[in-house]
């Protein structure tokens, strides 16, 4: 599906550098109901967020780099 890769890439954890996931939960309809960001290494995770490109965006924003 084309639209997916327009999405923006999920950087690493800021804290420990692990591989951060996308989790996405989907209603009867399937749309999507809420999603947030998590690191599979170390747990730290956004709060969850009605659109899938906000939990990107909140995820990948960082203070200084």
């Amino acid at each position: 599906w084309k639209g997916e890769r327009n999405m923006e890439e999920l950087k690493k954890c800021p804290f420990c550098g692990g591989e951060a996931i996308l989790k996405i939960n989907y209603g009867f309809d399937e749309k999507v109901i809420s999603a947030f960001v998590y690191c599979e290494e170390c747990g730290v995770a956004t709060r969850s967020f009605a659109l899938e490109s906000t939990a990107r965006g909140t995820w990948n924003r960082r203070v200084e780099e």
